[in-house]
């Protein structure tokens, strides 16, 4: 359509008689070729909504689960202001009472998910006597509960580095996990560290967290997930890895509480929703402070949190059959195309305006 005026406005101004008649033959087959572009592409979408639609009307099962925000962002501001410790505890009581809160939820969730980092230490690879105690607490609430709780927390392995990470903690007291794998450069790793290791000294602020696995899938409650930690829920090929391994619910684990209440966190949702709609699956996002929502595999966000409040989001996760989309067959190709088409297309012309100087 931009075409089409462009072409229509240069040749009305630069006609060489009163009609306007001539421009309007040079605009046309453009105009209708721009509206049968727009006409067919939303038919195509209207056609695959109302297929994501139906889906959702009938659904393989609906697995009630529920996200506690608790609203506590960053553990080392309560630390200063009361001592880690203190911090910790008070932290862990958070979460405890609000799960319990949901537990008393007619229906019962099935499962319960804590945000990012909402564990307070390195979880089963204590350093302290009150890192070992809290490792039992929880296991013990788990197994008192009969209820799978999924949370954020921190591993750590042989060699003593740190993960950012995710445990699925069962009432049996098995835990798998996964860890984080797209790490934020100059926030959780700087890039050339391993060859320049002064950094660590010269950056004491940034994490230097270790790299996890890849995208996995994750069972819980009768579903197959992937579990996302906060920046790599905005890498689409990361999501469409393991939605063709099988996975049919993304858990978006995200801690946005840095940014405040303006700008990143609506921004972060957004973008989020966007790997629902590329392969057709729901999402389950778990935050810190917001905004926690369930994401329909059309892209919808029917309920979330409001930011800075405890909440705790209680939803049915429907669990569909797969629908195939062009992303998932193809990948991440709308952009790389473009920018194909486009520079082609810029060649095309400068090549056309070349010959027609030469011709003159």
């Amino acid at each position: 359509m931009n075409v089409a005026v462009f072409t229509f406005w240069t040749r009305f101004r630069n006609r060489g008689e009163p009609a306007v008649w001539g421009a309007l033959r040079t605009s046309l087959p453009i105009v209708l070729f721009a509206g049968v572009a727009v006409l067919a592409s939303e038919r195509y979408g209207t056609f695959r909504i109302a297929q994501v639609t139906d889906r959702l009307a009938h659904p393989r099962k609906l697995v009630r689960t529920a996200a506690v925000q608790a609203n506590i962002g960053d553990i080392e501001k309560l630390a200063s202001e009361k001592g880690y410790r203190q911090a910790a505890e008070r932290v862990m009581n958070a979460y405890y009472d609000l799960s319990d809160e949901a537990l008393k939820h007619n229906p019962r969730p099935e499962v319960l998910l804590w945000p990012e980092t909402a564990y307070p230490s390195t979880f089963r690879t204590p350093e302290t006597s009150d890192d070992f105690a809290r490792d039992k607490a929880i296991e013990s609430w788990v197994t008192n509960r009969k209820v799978p709780l999924v949370f954020g927390g921190y591993d750590r392995d042989m060699r003593g580095l740190s993960y950012n990470a995710v445990f699925y903690l069962k009432p049996d007291g098995v835990d798998t996990r996964y860890t984080k794998t797209i790490l934020i450069p100059f926030g959780e790793y700087i890039p050339g560290f391993e060859i320049f290791p002064q950094f660590r000294k010269l950056f004491p602020m940034v994490g230097f967290f270790g790299k996890g696995p890849g995208s996995v899938i994750r069972e819980i409650g009768g579903m197959k997930t992937q579990p996302v930690i906060c920046y790599e829920v905005l890498f689409p090929n990361f999501t469409l890895d393991a939605v063709r391994l099988g996975a049919d619910v993304i858990f978006n684990f995200t801690n946005d509480s840095w940014f405040g209440p303006y700008g990143v966190p609506y921004y972060h949702l957004h973008l989020a929703s966007f790997r629902s709609i590329e392969t057709r699956v729901p999402q389950l996002r778990s935050t810190n402070t917001g905004f926690s929502a369930l994401v329909l595999p059309d892209g919808s966000i029917p309920t979330q949190t409001k930011l800075y409040e405890p909440d705790i989001l209680d939803v049915e996760v429907p669990l569909i059959e797969p629908i195939p989309t062009l992303m998932l067959a193809w990948g991440d190709w709308f952009g790389r195309t473009a920018l194909a088409v486009s520079v082609l297309a810029l060649g095309a012309l400068l090549f056309l305006e070349r010959r027609r100087r030469r011709s003159r």
